[in-house]
């Protein structure tokens, strides 16, 4: 196994079907901002989007000035995936194609038996943060939106 070292950012993408019944990413968009979460961490600062018809695409400003990126594709050959950029080596994040749901269904199976989440409240928390910020950014026609504004928002 290699050793990446420190994260310096990452790029992750999955399909991103809209339904009407639910805010943009958390139809199917979620999938690929979680795998932006897993490699980047919960500490996302700042979220500005570009919306097409076909395509999202989200930057994210992480702390350290690290930047990550999110799309969303409606159009074409979907998967979700990433690469993460570290400081010795870039790296695939996995395909979901190689491994399927299986890794997901264990992780729920633990969760149902013992109550005990694999995510923490507060990463769980900033990827909703950050979908409500991109759905801002879409609102203001692609604006830098402060992750920070948006929870204080929620919490008045």
């Amino acid at each position: 196994m290699s050793d990446i070292g420190e994260i310096m950012g990452a790029d992750s993408y999955s399909g991103c079907p809209l339904e009407p019944t639910h805010p943009d990413f958390y139809w199917y968009g979620i999938h690929g901002i979680e795998i932006l979460f897993t490699i980047m961490g919960k500490d996302c600062q700042t979220v500005q989007r570009k919306h097409s018809p076909n395509t999202d695409h989200v930057v994210g400003t992480w702390d350290n000035e690290r930047i990550g990126t999110y799309r969303g594709i409606r159009k074409g050959k979907v998967t979700h995936s990433g690469i993460a950029y570290g400081l010795n080596e870039i790296l695939p994040a996995g395909s979901f194609n190689d491994v399927g749901h299986r890794p997901l269904v264990i992780e729920m199976l633990k969760f149902f038996k013992t109550g005990v989440s694999p995510i923490s409240t507060e990463e769980t928390l900033a990827i909703h943060i950050f979908m409500e910020a991109a759905d801002e950014s879409k609102r203001q026609g692609g604006k830098v939106i402060n992750m920070q504004d948006i929870l204080t928002q929620a919490r008045s």
